[in-house]
């Protein structure tokens, strides 16, 4: 490879880092077990999933899918929580600055959490539950 095959490669390098056409989306993290005192950008907890959060800050969204369940205590989360089709979702001691949205799934348990937006539970069949104190605005951790 000569020098300017080199330059090239990488100036579309660095074009993509930089948010060209092949920058991915915010980070994304997957969870599929546990996780700790962490922050993330966004969680997605993936079709038939068990994921377990505790003391974790999430910048963005939470995105529980299909037959995938959430266990939440103490998290943080700037944006909203949304289940759709999802089998358990279940908030404890958290702080939601967005929404908290599950629908067309199982159960959902919202206790002792601050929700800045609206709870909003849409045809599911299990049980749900909501005791949940309005927040002010969640700023974003640095």
């Amino acid at each position: 490879m000569n020098a300017k095959t080199r330059s090239a490669l990488r100036a579309a390098t660095r074009g993509r880092d930089a948010g060209g056409a092949g920058r991915r989306r915010a980070d994304e993290r997957t969870c599929t077990g546990a996780v700790g005192a962490e922050t993330v950008d966004n969680l997605r907890v993936p079709a038939g999933a068990n994921c377990t959060l505790n003391a974790t800050q999430v910048k963005g969204t939470v995105k529980v899918e299909r037959a995938a369940t959430l266990r939440a205590t103490g998290v943080r989360v700037v944006g909203n929580v949304q289940g759709e089709n999802a089998a358990d979702v279940v908030l404890a001691g958290s702080t939601i600055g967005g929404s908290v949205q599950v629908k067309q799934g199982g159960g959902a348990d919202v206790a002792d959490s601050a929700i800045t937006g609206d709870v909003q539970y849409d045809a599911n069949s299990g049980r749900l539950s909501r005791r949940a104190r309005r927040a002010m605005a969640v700023t974003p951790p640095a």
